[in-house]
């Protein structure tokens, strides 16, 4: 008996696993899909779902609808889970929305943003080996794209 509740749980594990790589893989493919043809809405609908999927990519999808109200609303949650190499972008963004919101603008405030973006980006430059290579390529973008919305 003991021996097939083990099989059971070992094809249950196995079934859950394959599903799991599957919904992944899925996840991904459609996300890339949908940035590249600029369907910024599927990725807002996609990755804000009930379980909250990534919410780091669906601040990315709500900014670039102009929606400033989700915005405020996802930076307060992205904010106290950001991993660190993401940091620079809630910066950036909370820029983005004391510059484009109607309801809260406030330009005062987005010097202090862009510097704290950049200060990040260049303590994880740092951290880097001093021989560039592919490791220093996401820092030079995320520079270089604080710098272009200076």
């Amino acid at each position: 008996m003991g021996g097939a509740v083990a099989q059971v749980s070992q094809l249950d594990i196995s079934h859950f696993l394959t599903l799991f790589i599957f919904s992944s893989s899925y996840f991904l493919i459609l996300t890339r899909c949908a940035k590249e043809l600029n369907q910024w809405n599927i990725v807002q609908d996609y990755c804000g779902g009930p379980d909250g999927k990534n919410p780091i990519m669906e601040l990315d999808a709500v900014w670039r609808q102009g929606n400033w109200s989700a915005v405020k609303d996802l930076l307060g949650q992205v904010e106290t889970s950001c991993p660190r190499e993401f940091a620079w972008k809630v910066h950036l963004y909370r820029g983005y929305h004391a510059i484009c919101s109607t309801e809260e603008q406030n330009l005062t405030v987005v010097d202090r943003y862009v510097d704290s973006a950049n200060q990040i980006c260049i303590k994880d430059w740092r951290r880097l080996p001093h021989l560039v290579s592919t490791a220093h390529v996401p820092i030079l973008q995320a520079a270089q794209q604080v710098l272009s919305k200076y």
